[in-house]
């Protein structure tokens, strides 16, 4: 169910104050894009809690964020040499 299939049986009126209502609510966006690797994350360790245990399981995960956080972290490096 999209935006305008939402507002789709409001007057013109109705819409403008629900665009008002929500203008200070920016962080509840509709359209907000999930990174990958976290839900790569999420999947793993949802099949690894049933195969296993959680504590194995969240371990796993949390060594697979970390290395997905380095990994990011690394692509903004900029090594510069002066010789």
């Amino acid at each position: 169910m999209g935006q305008d299939a939402a507002l789709e049986g409001l007057n013109t009126e109705q819409r403008e104050a629900v665009a008002k209502s929500t203008e200070c609510l920016p962080s509840f966006s509709v359209r907000r894009r999930v990174v990958r690797t976290d839900v790569g994350v999420m999947l793993v360790v949802s099949v690894l809690v049933v195969m296993t245990n959680i504590v194995l399981a969240v371990g796993i995960g949390l060594g697979l964020s970390c290395m997905a956080y380095a990994w990011e972290a690394a692509l903004d490096l900029k090594v510069v040499s002066y010789t």
